[in-house]
């Protein structure tokens, strides 16, 4: 479980811009300055230990049926 836990923090702190940036500039008004700021925030304070996320994950595996 760890290991599933450190590839999903990679995933957010690599894409913590991009998951915020259609919400801010377009929706809140702020300008890409502003939010590349409040990315590199976002992603100190997760790397920060502090906080312990949870959500719910679904899974789906599907394999090619045999001929």
């Amino acid at each position: 479980m760890r290991e599933i836990g450190q590839y999903n923090q990679l995933a957010l702190e690599q894409d913590a811009e991009g998951f915020v940036v259609y919400l801010w500039t377009r929706e809140m008004g702020w300008s890409q300055e502003e939010v590349q700021v409040y990315a590199a925030h976002l992603r100190r304070e997760l790397r920060s230990g502090r906080f312990h996320a949870y959500y719910p994950h679904r899974v789906l595996i599907g394999r090619k049926p045999e001929p």
